[in-house]
């Protein structure tokens, strides 16, 4: 078993720590009374067209929210490809401030379904799963229950998703009301980033905070942008994996235009070694408008090639709307975001989208919340790098009573799945619903202008998108002399494993059409803890400021976008005088 380097926890995390290490052994048992079908099933009411939906939190709690879901290979050993899914909800017999954060995993293509685990107090989860099968996990524990104030907790689970092998505090002290929304996660090949708001004297700022190998303690633990109090205001941030494999990340800062500040939706880039770029404060930005619109709630996702998706819901008065940008290369122009266009498609009040990118399709979810409190969903061709997406009709998957956000994740065999909060007769309750689709096809990348020299032991990624017409002005470049060193080896120690046979007994049969049956059964009443705990496999990392990994990495073509739009001025400088009078 694996434990992490000394912490200054407190008190309640050492307490819960402990617990969490002492119940592996009974999750483990509880993990096979699921895999042998031997507990009843819950499921949320039908949907037509999609698998009758589970009910993933748990029936003896009540009040569940904010569920956040990550696709991708969930058991390596199997080649098993599902979702994790996380979200908070109140605790079994306590009021409504005494909320867990909770997982669980399911893989459609074998009926798969693990037990509810409990991670520990908190609210606003997030969950980034890395491509070695390992699941992070971060949120906000109060330091009292109902509190704003608290502690940035990270955790990461095994790779059969039974357990948590252990927790990290990122920052002790912060405060981040609710509706800033919680901390974000992503997972790189050289590390892993979290970024969260944090409220002080100017407003809510972002923070950000850096793990190179699994199980070290997170460096950085500061405003995004250090020196600049403006640019790092803002709140709900969304991560995703931009050019190069790199976080590009998107969040909502209040931003002057005309006179007036208005809530838009802002992006940066994070360059391995480099700190954060200078954002582009324009994406969502109408600069033909005397008044903007209002961005509410906003969702990130990205393509192969690393260009970006960004979806947000914006207001101006009565009127609702989404919108959607692009962020991609185009030849001579470098990396650029495509003026923001409205979706089709009718809804009164659309809110909290979530988008994501699989098979060559862009698939957008969101909620209209006039009338039934309906859950939508539509889906585009990927548009060529500057075009607009042409989307479908919205189609209506969920009919009524949805609440909170919802998310949309696909994974490696094109299931679609959705996670969203149900009111089930005044209580809350996290449902999980899928579609079988078709393996994604093979994506091929253009060719790149340039050739590496022999000495190059790692050709160009896939996700340089430099074409023919790439003029020589192009800031992308190829570093020839940089080799690989061989001799890195990654150890894995697991001290828990499940058999093959960790799969439900699916009585349930396939028949033709988009509609499966499973009989997943999850425990009525599981009181499940963490299970067995596995050594996460080192992730090759880059040296950051304060830490010092021994392993050396492939090298990555990077490239520097181009920020080809004139970010607009920022608060008015009398926003700043508590710092001024501080520092004088």
């Amino acid at each position: 078993m694996r434990f992490p380097p000394p912490l200054a926890f407190l008190p309640r995390h050492r307490v819960r720590l402990l617990l969490v290490l002492g119940s592996l052994a009974a999750g483990v048992l509880l993990t096979f009374q699921v895999v042998q079908g031997q507990l009843p099933a819950d499921t949320c009411p039908a949907l037509p067209g999609w698998n009758t939906p589970l009910l993933i939190s748990r029936r003896d709690a009540s009040n569940a929210a904010h569920p956040r879901i990550a696709a991708g290979v969930i058991d390596p050993s199997q080649g098993v490809s599902g979702v994790y899914v996380v979200w908070d909800q109140t605790r079994a017999g306590g009021n409504a401030n005494d909320r867990d954060v909770w997982y669980r995993t399911f893989a459609a293509g074998v009926n798969r379904l693990t037990i509810s685990t409990q991670l520990g107090e908190g609210i606003h989860p997030d969950v980034s799963l890395g491509a070695d099968s390992i699941a992070h996990m971060v949120w906000l524990l109060p330091s009292t229950p109902g509190s704003d104030t608290g502690a940035i907790v990270h955790t990461a689970s095994d790779r059969l998703g039974a357990g948590a092998s252990y927790e990290h505090v990122i920052q002790n002290t912060t405060l981040v009301p609710d509706g800033d929304g919680g901390p974000a996660v992503i997972t790189t090949t050289h590390g892993l980033y979290v970024v969260w708001p944090q409220r002080d004297a100017v407003g809510a700022r972002l923070y950000s905070a850096y793990q190179a190998q699994p199980g070290e303690q997170f460096v950085g633990n500061l405003p995004l942008f250090l020196n600049d109090f403006s640019a790092s205001l803002g709140y709900n941030p969304r991560l995703a994996l931009g050019p190069n494999g790199e976080p590009s990340l998107t969040w909502i800062q209040p931003t002057e235009w005309n006179g007036q500040t208005t809530p838009q939706l802002v992006h940066t880039f994070k360059p391995q070694g480099q700190a954060w770029s200078a954002p582009v404060t324009d994406i969502s930005l109408d600069w033909l408008a005397d008044i903007q619109r209002q961005v509410t709630t906003a969702s990130l996702t990205a393509d192969p090639t690393g260009g970006l998706f960004a979806m947000w819901e914006s207001t101006l008065g009565n009127d609702h709307g989404l919108y959607y940008a692009a962020y991609s290369y185009l030849p001579g122009l470098g990396w650029s975001w495509s003026t923001p266009t409205r979706l089709l498609g009718p809804g009164s009040a659309p809110t909290r989208p979530s988008v994501f990118f699989a098979r060559q399709k862009l698939y957008a979810l969101w909620q209209d919340e006039s009338g039934s409190k309906a859950l939508n969903i539509q889906d585009a061709p990927a548009p060529p790098p500057g075009g607009d997406p042409t989307w479908s009709l919205p189609t209506s998957v969920v009919p009524q009573s949805v609440r909170d956000r919802s998310a949309l994740a696909i994974d490696a065999n094109g299931t679609i799945y959705i996670v969203y909060v149900q009111n089930d007769n005044g209580t809350d309750r996290v449902c999980l619903a899928w579609q079988a689709g078709d393996i994604p096809p093979t994506y091929t990348p253009p060719p790149p202008t340039a050739t590496p020299t022999p000495t190059v032991t790692r050709t160009a990624t896939p996700t340089r998108t430099a074409t023919p017409t790439r003029t020589p002005t192009a800031t992308r470049t190829i570093t020839p002399t940089r080799t690989v060193t061989p001799t890195r080896t990654t150890t894995e120690t697991v001290t828990a494993t499940v058999p093959p046979t960790d799969t439900l007994t699916p009585t349930a049969t396939a028949t033709p059409g988009p509609t499966l049956t499973p009989t997943l059964t999850p425990e009525p009443t599981d009181t499940s803890t963490p299970g067995p705990t596995a050594s996460v496999t080192p992730t090759p990392s880059p040296a950051p400021p304060t830490a010092s990994p021994t392993a050396t990495f492939p090298p990555t073509l990077t490239a520097t976008p181009t920020m080809t739009r004139t970010p607009p001025p920022f608060l008015p400088w009398n926003l700043y005088l508590p710092y001024i009078t501080r520092l004088g």
